[in-house]
């Protein structure tokens, strides 16, 4: 029979929700909108009160080991903003399911850690040298390296900018981020103090040698999967058999990390085998 015959070879469509699962994307929503709603709880009009201010990553708090900061500040969002939450929530949510779904809860939930982790960083580092450096919370790094992450598996996807005009994706992430990039080379070319933009532009860079690094390391690990299988194959195998072999590590890749993860030639070897069990019918 074909490849296609293989329950797991099948198309499947992704899983939003089932019963007893909880996925990362909408654990993460729920707890950037508690956090925040305990903000409001404890900040008054003239300024943040400690809870706030024990999570937003303060250089001077960093100066004396205060290194949670450097996490903890994209739990928290400007008490009096709350329309910037309202933009990252919706962001993480529409493009952060795509993006768990092909890397799985623990990678995601991993990766988005990293990245605000990243882009913290890049913000000590360019502020770190003030004399009186700015706070810093929010999403903005994690927000955009997801966008930029599902982008670079999705790009010809269609958006419907302010829900109405169609737009591919890649153009409204190239826009969303080409604004910051510019905003950056401008603040290193002495125009300005170092804002946001920095925090936005390491998240994206992150995201792309996230992305990189892990399809290096797919193919690796299918090219051990497949030296494995074709040394356990016995010398009198067919050549039939190794492309059994062959397919099945593809296939498991394919189950794995779903259809994008593949290279046009595994593609193309997948065509054959097909061709070739349907022969043989």
């Amino acid at each position: 029979m074909g490849f296609y015959d293989r329950e797991y070879a099948r198309p499947q469509r992704p899983v939003l929700w089932e019963p007893g699962r909880i996925e990362v994307t909408t654990a993460l929503v729920i707890a950037h909108a508690a956090v925040y709603l305990v903000q409001l709880v404890t900040t008054d009009r003239v300024r943040p009160r400690a809870f706030t201010e024990w999570l937003m990553l303060d250089i001077g708090g960093l100066q004396h080991g205060e290194i949670w900061r450097l996490v903890t500040a994209i739990l928290v969002h400007d008490p009096y903003n709350w329309l910037n939450l309202a933009w990252n929530l919706l962001l993480l949510w529409f493009f952060g399911r795509p993006v768990e779904g092909i890397y799985g809860k623990g990678r995601f939930l991993l990766f988005y850690l990293l990245a605000g982790l990243v882009g913290n960083l890049a913000w000590w580092w360019v502020n770190c040298w003030q004399l009186y450096p700015p706070v810093l919370f929010g999403a903005a790094p994690a927000i955009t390296a997801v966008l930029v992450l599902c982008t670079l598996h999705y790009p010809r996807q269609t958006v419907l900018l302010f829900f109405v005009l169609p737009v591919p994706l890649w153009l409204i992430t190239l826009l969303y981020v080409g604004k910051d990039v510019v905003t950056v080379l401008q603040q290193l070319g002495g125009l300005g103090q170092p804002g946001l933009a920095v925090v936005h532009v390491a998240g994206a860079a992150f995201a792309g040698g996230y992305y990189w690094w892990s399809g290096r390391s797919w193919r690796l690990a299918d090219l051990l999967a497949f030296r494995r299988a074709s040394r356990t194959a016995s010398p009198s195998a067919s050549s039939a058999e190794c492309l059994e072999a062959e397919v099945d590590a593809i296939l498991d890749k394919l189950n794995r990390h779903g259809k994008d993860s593949l290279t046009p030639q595994e593609w193309e070897i997948l065509h054959r085998a097909s061709e070739a069990y349907r022969r043989r019918r």
